[in-house]
């Protein structure tokens, strides 16, 4: 077969989709990766087969995201048809961001080019694919329907996308995700329904007691297998430490976005100057400008996180989804700050309902009693256990190698 992914340009996109890529390409299959030009060199550090879409020029940078937000009169009209208890606000505004970046590439233009949506029809007409997988890349899901390919939804957390459309529709507003199809399907003659919306099948990543409630039926789970791009090991990281060690991170994608919260980078780097511990770091030269990291403390620009948890007894970390799953794939405890990303409060409470970590809030908690977290989940043997359960749950779920049969037969279900 031949198998085509479009992915939104960001390696924490990618990087649940990796390993399935892999797996298909092993069993004998056509693989090639469809995203912005900027995500190229990681698609190819992969040993994946990158095709640009656009060019830099005609697609939008990552740094003009704010540009396709709503704006205030549509955030507050989506809350509202969205938010019917407390709880629902964080996965609320995660759907208002996530139209936002859909937007960024899936826009029909009629006073300029739209490579986002007419690049990738033309590469599939092309090309023909049999299946392709898009991952908040609708416009894919109206190629495959014009070239007769299978196409399936990738997820890379929590289904904010159906959960959203659903709630929309229940309140009785208008389903915001098909506006966003609805322009691209005219454009090719084609009218929305919901497999544009949702792809023929989704593939979702997220265990079970994470997902957000929808009455969505065709998915299938996948084992989130930790992906980066490759890297040179120091010696001293294949070396036994000589004391506990800890890692600190705040993933790539508020690098991408150029977010660095310089507070949480602080007081975090406070907090761990004082335990007996050896820290390492994953922060670049532009988070760290204007910190001061202690004599325990190594910084390094990247890291593969497997590699280096795999040598750690704890990993403090922002919340993110795929830190998350290096972290249970290694059985290494967490410590969540729960102050900035919208998800990191469903990790954190999925994590510590399984005694894997606790959670943190620097707005709330000193740099002393950061360290004391820490340091419990150093010492007590509960916070361990509590790992056993978490890697249990993950490998509970299909591992990508074990999805090729599934792909293949979905593939052959709905090719046309």
């Amino acid at each position: 077969m031949r198998i085509m992914f479009a992915i939104w340009p960001m390696a924490a996109h990618l990087y649940p989709g990796v390993p399935l890529a892999q797996a298909l390409q092993s069993a004998g299959h056509e693989v090639c990766v469809a995203s912005h030009p900027l995500l190229t060199p990681t698609v190819t550090a992969a040993g994946l087969t990158a095709v640009e879409i656009g060019t830099p020029d005609t697609m939008a940078p990552l740094s003009a995201a704010e540009d396709f937000m709503p704006d205030e009169e549509e955030s507050n009209q989506l809350l509202a048809a969205l938010v019917s208890d407390p709880a629902d606000r964080p996965a609320a505004e995660m759907f208002t961001l996530l139209l936002g970046a859909v937007r960024m590439y899936n826009t029909v233009r009629t006073d300029s080019p739209s490579p986002g949506v007419d690049d990738v029809v033309a590469f599939a007409r092309n090309w023909r694919p049999d299946l392709i997988v898009w991952e908040q890349w609708p416009a894919a899901a109206v190629a495959a329907r014009l070239c007769g390919a299978a196409h399936a939804r990738l997820l890379c957390g929590p289904d904010y996308w159906a959960w959203g459309r659903e709630r929309s529709l229940a309140s009785g507003a208008a389903d915001p995700t098909a506006q966003i199809v609805a322009p691209i399907a005219r454009r090719y003659g084609l009218e929305v329904d919901e497999e544009l919306v949702l792809g023929q099948w989704t593939i979702d990543p997220t265990p079970a007691a994470l997902r957000l409630p929808t009455t969505e039926p065709r998915v299938v789970s996948m084992r989130r297998v930790p992906a980066a791009g490759g890297a040179v090991l120091p010696r001293w990281l294949t070396e036994t430490p000589q004391r506990p060690r800890v890692a600190v991170t705040l993933g790539t994608s508020g690098r991408a976005l150029n977010y660095t919260d310089g507070h949480l980078l602080a007081d975090v780097l406070e907090a761990v100057g004082g335990l007996d511990a050896e820290v390492v770091a994953t922060f670049d030269a532009l988070q760290l400008e204007g910190q001061k990291v202690p004599a325990n403390t190594r910084t390094l620009d990247f890291v593969p996180l497997s590699a280096l948890l795999g040598t750690c007894e704890a990993v403090v970390h922002h919340g993110g989804g795929g830190t998350f799953a290096a972290a249970v794939a290694q059985k290494v405890p967490q410590l969540i700050e729960t102050s900035g990303e919208l998800e990191c409060a469903a990790y954190a409470d999925y994590v510590t309902g399984r005694s894997g970590g606790l959670a943190l809030n620097h707005s709330r908690q000193s740099p002393r009693e950061i360290r004391e977290s820490i340091q419990r989940v150093l010492e007590e043997p509960l916070f361990r256990k509590g790992t056993d359960t978490l890697h249990a749950e993950w490998l509970a779920m299909p591992a990508p190698t074990e999805l090729v049969p599934t792909m293949e037969k979905l593939t052959a279900q709905y090719r046309s």
